[in-house]
């Protein structure tokens, strides 16, 4: 029998299935809390508003091109922030997918200066 590991600092032990199970609650909790944070950005309209502004920054729905190497890395970097954002909403607030697409694609000088 292998001598598991466990110590104050590092509580996980992968062998320990109450442990596993432990750990599968928690993070089941946090996934939840994030999706209703992100259900509560959206509800509002300044929520909406400042997700719009990272998904146009992030540069996720238009195209760019880069000639310099670490150009391109940075703004794929950008671009996958920006991805995951969509995708968020695209899996727990889809019917706000498209306004918010609208919003992102709009011109940042008009609407709102909040």
């Amino acid at each position: 029998m292998v001598p598991r590991m466990s110590s104050p600092a590092s509580p996980f032990d992968a062998g320990d299935r109450r442990s596993v199970e432990r750990r599968n609650r928690a993070l089941r909790a946090r996934r939840a809390r994030l999706v209703e944070a992100l259900q509560w950005l959206v509800a509002d309209e300044r929520g909406r508003l400042y997700l719009a502004r990272l998904v146009r920054d992030s540069e996720a729905i238009t195209s760019q091109v880069a000639f310099a190497a670490d150009g391109a890395l940075f703004r794929e970097g950008k671009r996958s922030l920006g991805l995951s954002i969509l995708n968020d909403l695209r899996r727990h607030a889809p019917e706000q997918l498209p306004a918010l697409l609208a919003a992102a694609l709009a011109d940042p000088q008009e609407g709102s200066t909040r």
